[in-house]
């Protein structure tokens, strides 16, 4: 059974790789073209996905993962959240 989302939320600390995507510009020979191209294809691919620029405060599970290197660890399978996100779950949730 396939499996599909509705209105995902992509958020990113990055602004400038935020930019890069959204922004309609040639990236051809940017390092990352290949990249910022199925990137761009992906989220054109689904209109019920948007990519926006939040600071990294606003976003705390997603740095403490960075810097815990747990993303390889976590699927959506159900083995998240990791030990120790509980409380910025929560705050992320709340948004403080």
């Amino acid at each position: 059974m396939k499996k599909s989302y509705v209105n995902i939320i992509c958020e990113s600390d990055c602004l400038e790789a935020v930019d890069l995507i959204i922004v309609d510009r040639d990236h051809t020979l940017h390092a990352y073209a290949t990249d910022i191209l199925h990137i761009r294809d992906d989220l054109h691919g689904n209109e019920n996905t948007t990519l926006m620029h939040v600071l990294m405060e606003q976003n705390m599970c997603a740095d403490f993962m960075a810097n815990k290197r747990l993303h390889a660890r976590c699927s959506v399978n159900g083995n998240c959240p990791s030990s120790g996100m509980e409380s910025l779950i929560l705050r992320d949730k709340l948004r403080t």
